[in-house]
């Protein structure tokens, strides 16, 4: 089955393709990867992550990031 697309349509893919590639912007070739500053760790982030390694039954790696999430959250009240 040949479908025929109009010029228009076809026009307007190819300048929304090109708008999402610019948009993306080059990564920078002078800096390596993971050069950038490590990632934030939050309370949130921390729970989180225990709470899908309790489903992986990875039960060390939960209870090192729950108890993690619970240090973070009592030092966020502290303050």
């Amino acid at each position: 089955m040949v479908m025929l697309v109009s010029p228009r349509r076809l026009a307007l893919l190819a300048a929304a393709l090109l708008a999402g590639c610019a948009a993306g912007g080059a990564p920078d070739a002078a800096a390596p990867p993971g050069a950038g500053a490590p990632p934030r760790i939050t309370a949130a982030g921390a729970y989180l992550a225990g709470r899908f390694a309790a489903a992986e039954t990875d039960t060390a790696s939960a209870a090192d990031q729950l108890l993690e999430a619970l240090r973070r959250r009592r030092r966020r009240r502290r303050c």
